[in-house]
């Protein structure tokens, strides 16, 4: 047999909508064709999805050839690759207060798909400011992770960031301390003086 060069090998899904249906691509800069080296010969490098779930691919050579019967595949979601905050965050409450939205957090692959069943690691960024409880650690069906957080005694922000594989999202929250009263500091018993400055600014 003789080789022939730069004949093309292209995989076909029927035309489907990547963004809506599962796919399978030769890994090539526009994700369509290849050709076949001096030797003759073609390597494609498939790549799938990004949409979870079952298809099928033809194998077309030339454009005039095709592998006999489709390829069947089957795409599931990917490693975890975005955290998103979907609700708890910038809460303000204070000292020894649980706040009443629980921290969640969504986590979703490359392609956008909910994953479920993906470790969620919590941690309180500011050390003491924040305690965590009813923890959920495992994405559920909904890809969703979550905990309550009940704040500390040191005023000011503090961070929770919750993290899934490289992903990671942060939480802020703000604890207010409380005023316990007033104390005078300077200015008091000073003799009223008309259209004249008090000698000591008035302090508390």
């Amino acid at each position: 047999s003789i080789p022939i060069p730069n004949v093309s090998l292209l995989l076909t899904n029927g035309n489907l909508n990547p963004n809506l249906f599962p796919t399978a691509t030769c890994n090539t800069p526009a994700g369509d064709f290849i050709l076949t080296n001096a030797a003759g010969v073609a390597s494609c490098d498939v790549v799938f999805g990004p949409r979870v779930g079952s298809g099928s691919f033809t194998v077309s050579i030339g454009y005039t050839h095709s592998f006999p019967g489709p390829i069947e595949f089957t795409v599931t979601p990917g490693a975890a690759a975005t955290a998103q905050i979907v609700q708890g965050n910038n809460q303000v409450g204070g000292p020894g207060q649980t706040l009443p939205l629980a921290l969640v957090v969504h986590v979703t692959d490359s392609g956008g798909n909910t994953i479920t069943g993906a470790p969620v690691n919590w941690q309180v960024v500011t050390t003491g400011a924040v305690t965590l409880k009813n923890v959920i650690s495992v994405t559920d069906s909904n890809g969703n992770a979550s905990a309550l957080a009940t704040l500390g005694s040191v005023g000011g922000t503090a961070q929770v960031t919750a993290t899934a594989g490289n992903a990671s999202a942060t939480f802020n929250l703000t604890i207010n301390i409380p005023s316990t009263g007033l104390q005078k500091v300077s200015g008091d018993q000073q003799p009223p003086t008309i259209n004249t400055s008090s000698p000591l600014p008035l302090i508390d």
